[in-house]
């Protein structure tokens, strides 16, 4: 039973330190202006230093046809595209924001 527990709370995503939190709201508005509706955004590593802090991690984003012209229909599916991303925020301001597409 103990061991049941143990890897249910390995298992679980850790929350994001509230010193943190500005940084990853920075970070996800920036991307989804690149990419697009966010759907899921996994952070995979946090690293701080030199007055700096990076983020880096996976998101899918919900990617929409472009809007037809007047008289011609508008295709009505969504599709997912993944991407890795790499955020690096210097106090309030975000200095790099990149997106790499992953293969699926």
């Amino acid at each position: 039973m103990l061991g049941i527990i143990i890897s249910a709370a390995a298992l679980t995503p850790s929350p994001i330190a509230e010193r943190d939190q500005p940084a990853v709201t920075q970070c996800r508005q920036r991307l989804a202006v690149k990419a697009g509706e966010i759907g899921t955004f996994e952070i995979a590593r946090i690293e701080h230093g030199r007055g700096r802090t990076t983020l880096n991690g996976t998101l899918t984003a919900l990617e929409r046809p472009p809007t037809a012209p007047p008289g011609m229909m508008t295709p009505a599916h969504v599709q997912a595209a993944r991407y890795a991303f790499r955020c690096e925020v210097r106090g309030t301001h975000i200095r790099s924001a990149t997106l790499k597409p992953l293969s699926e």
